[in-house]
């Protein structure tokens, strides 16, 4: 061979191709050579130590001409334990990545919805019965439309026929598959709701902010259920409700046109915020809580809500995720234990302190005992750590943020660092800290809003959307109070719909509209068209991030379990791996994951269990992965000058591999592209 000289980066691209072609190969185990040798890290190396002798080679001295083993053999070896780990840990993620957090009906619904398809087969199988079913809803539609028609004939004259009278009734739904051109009354709605009704269930609150529905009042009709005529005045409720999404959003147009004039007399000097602020956020009610938490997420660019921000800082219980991992990974030891010192491990978990003195007991019990002592200082060891002070690099996060000032961040992390003994006084209580918190965010609200700078017309007009869009939810829970009531399915029925779109008169909101702004609704809408909001926080990480943030279980700041290559695997499943789901679990209610499925429960519960009790063996492979990783980048930066041969040699051994039928058959299960050149 000619003289060495140092790889282009050309070169080194492809080097790196071929090189992970050949590592992917080596971890099949299924390859032979054609001159019938193994496909092994041996053969390998052999034929990279003897292409590349002298002269190719460093010349060596005399004294080192001695036999030994090649140093290829080493490298070659470490391409396919990086390779070997790196196929275990993307097995063990594709896993992971697959969960499907599935929801659906529960048992008691499914039920409950076959009586419920039952009943609408029977009426839509007999022509007569269907008939009769169709002319009775039909006149019925007609009756809530004439009741209502002379607020309905206002809103057509103020929409200049936007909203017509005789095109209202298309907006009422049937119950029957094969009307097509009618729109179709949400059937699993109305099964969730029967289903607490029946007695069947608990409801099973989907949000965390319930509102007033048709669905909450069946939950909590008082009467027997019947079937037949409640999905009759359901399908009646839908369609004025519908008719009524219509109106409100005339409404909001006609508040707008009202607004604006007013607005742009109050706008045109600064507004004096600091009190309507104040009285924000003092406020209790659920309204005001919800928009603080929204403005508070959008402002500082972050999923974490007050409350979660807290429960970052704090933390996972560490010490107990430790201690029951412990004592699930050597239950060979606990059952030599007497059942008190057992039971006494068990109960003592959550609880460090006397965890501590229960193994002080167990070690004087055993000191004589030299086996059982080895395999409980073992135990020990996995069980408990040292609380020697460490930096938190997420408090330095959330002062970057902006989230926390740097009083916080000294306190909390310190230049030497604190122990998490000291770290959790220096945290204070959840109350202590979220009322530092809301104090810092006033001032920074206040602070933007005074360097804030906008046209006029523009704040004046995004100020009156908003303002409208408020003002109409606020008579939307009036009207909503007005005929959402049990008489919607008494006999006969009350709909007082009528009553309720009284309240959306367009006089009536005219009238709203002049009077004076209440000062918090006005601050609000103000406060969310002025604040220059940066950008988006970009959502979830992943799926699974999206639902141990929602659920109800402790927050940390977002950290692998394991290591990169598992990237979605994150430190709140210990929540779960410490109590696992189960049906009707308090975490999920009032979340989308209320109805999570028996299936996704249970594998959800298995992974994380596998994730927890296998953690030794996945940070010893991602350790391989790590050293192996950093090893090769060593020996190919040394080796530079040989590369350009090397890409030659080991395209040799990857054109003169072929699978060894022998072992294929053994080897169904992996299945690896074979990285052989064509």
């Amino acid at each position: 061979m000619g003289a060495l000289r140092p790889a282009t980066t050309q070169e080194l691209k492809k080097f790196r191709e071929v090189r992970d072609r050949i590592c992917t190969a080596l971890a099949r185990g299924d390859l032979r050579l054609k001159s019938g040798d193994t496909f092994d890290v041996k053969s390998v190396a052999k034929r990279l130590d003897q292409k590349l002798s002298p002269p190719v080679n460093r010349p060596k001295r005399v004294d080192e001409a001695i036999p030994k083993e090649s140093e290829y053999v080493d490298y070659v070896k470490k391409l396919q334990l990086r390779q070997l780990s790196l196929l275990e840990l993307q097995s063990f993620r594709q896993k992971w990545e697959s969960v499907e957090l599935s929801i659906d009906l529960t048992p008691a619904e499914k039920l409950v919805r076959d009586w419920v398809n039952q009943s609408i087969d029977t009426l839509a199988k007999c022509d007569v019965t269907r008939f009769n079913y169709n002319e009775g809803y039909d006149a019925e539609c007609e009756k809530v439309i004439d009741s209502i028609k002379p607020q309905l004939e206002e809103w057509q004259i103020q929409s200049k026929n936007r909203l017509s009278v005789e095109n209202f009734r298309t907006d009422f739904p049937t119950i029957f598959s094969d009307e097509p051109s009618k729109p179709r009354v949400d059937l699993t709605k109305f099964v969730k709701a029967e289903t607490v009704h029946f007695g069947k269930q608990s409801a099973i609150e989907e949000s965390r902010h319930p509102i007033l529905t048709v669905e909450k009042v069946i939950q909590n009709l008082s009467t027997a259920p019947r079937l037949g005529s409640e999905l009759h005045n359901y399908s009646i409720v839908k369609g004025f409700e519908k008719i009524l999404e219509k109106i409100y959003q005339e409404a909001c147009r006609l508040f707008m046109e009202q607004l604006i004039g007013p607005l742009s007399l109050v706008l045109a000097k600064p507004l004096q915020l600091k009190t309507s602020l104040e009285s924000i956020f003092e406020s209790v009610k659920e309204e005001d809580v919800a928009w603080r938490e929204k403005l508070f997420q959008d402002f500082y660019v972050t999923l974490a809500n007050p409350a979660m921000v807290f429960e970052q800082l704090k933390g996972l219980p560490e010490d107990e995720i430790r201690i029951r991992s412990a004592l699930r990974n050597h239950v060979d030891f606990l059952a030599s234990l007497p059942v008190k010192q057992r039971n006494g491990l068990q109960q003592a978990s959550s609880d460090p302190s006397q965890f501590a003195k229960q193994l002080a007991e167990i070690e004087d019990h055993l000191k004589n005992q030299r086996a059982n002592l080895r395999l409980f200082l073992n135990f020990r060891t996995e069980a408990t750590i040292l609380d020697v002070p460490v930096k938190r690099p997420f408090v330095e996060h959330l002062y970057n943020q902006g989230i926390i000032d740097e009083t916080t961040l000294t306190k909390l992390n310190p230049p030497d660092g604190l122990s998490r003994g000291n770290y959790l006084k220096a945290l204070g209580t959840q109350e202590e800290f979220n009322r530092g918190l809301m104090k810092k965010f006033q001032h920074d609200l206040l602070d933007a809003l005074a360097a804030s700078k906008g046209k006029q017309e523009r704040v004046v007009a995004h100020t009156a959307r908003l303002l409208a869009r408020s003002q109409v939810e606020q008579l939307e829970i009036q009207a909503k109070s007005i005929y959402l009531t049990p008489d919607l399915f008494a006999t006969p029925p009350s709909f007082k719909f009528d009553k309720a779109l009284e309240i959306f008169r367009p006089g009536n909101i005219e009238e709203i509209a002049k009077s004076p702004q209440d000062a918090k609704m006005l601050a609000k809408a103000y406060i969310q068209v002025c604040l220059p909001m940066k950008n988006s926080h970009g959502g979830y990480k992943s799926g699974i991030d999206r639902f141990l943030t929602r659920i109800k279980i402790p927050q940390s700041g977002y950290h692998s379990v394991i290591a990169d290559p598992l990237l979605n695997v994150d430190e709140r499943l210990s929540a779960i791996h410490l109590e696992p789901l189960k049906e009707g679990d308090w975490r999920l209610q009032g979340t989308p994951w209320a109805r999570l499925t028996v299936a996704a429960r249970d594998n959800l519960n298995s992974l994380v269990h596998k994730i927890y009790t296998r953690r030794k063996a996945h940070d010893a492979m991602v350790a391989n992965y790590i050293q192996s990783n950093a090893d090769i980048q060593k020996f190919e930066q040394t080796h530079l000058r040989e590369i350009p041969s090397m890409i030659k040699i080991i395209e040799s051994c990857l054109r003169d591999a072929i699978v060894d039928e022998a072992t294929t058959s053994s080897r169904r299960n992996r299945s690896f592209m074979l990285p052989i050149a064509s």
